[in-house]
């Protein structure tokens, strides 16, 4: 089993509008195999989500703000020991 670090962007939005600045939270996984890649997906945003609410303080606010986690495709290279996109990892 190969375990899979990420990188999910997230991202704070008022009721209003407004936004909030931005931050990143890295999501450490092992993919299994026997579940199709949009489970392990679903799997893996909903750590990065858990974990971006315990990181911000306006997850005590529910009524007012929505906090959402986009993946931004990029998976730690441990040869390189950066971020790096799926696209570039296929050339």
């Amino acid at each position: 089993m190969s375990t899979i670090k990420k990188l999910w962007k997230v991202v704070l939005t008022h009721k209003m509008g407004a936004q909030a600045p931005s931050y990143f939270v890295e999501t450490e996984y092992v993919a299994v195999k026997s579940k199709t890649t949009r489970d392990n997906k679903e799997v893996e945003m909903l750590k990065a989500l858990k974990k971006a609410k315990k990181l911000t303080r306006l997850n005590d606010f529910p009524d007012d703000w929505i906090i959402a986690v986009v993946d931004t495709e990029k998976v730690w290279n441990p040869h390189r020991n950066k971020w790096w996109t799926k696209k570039e990892e296929l050339k």
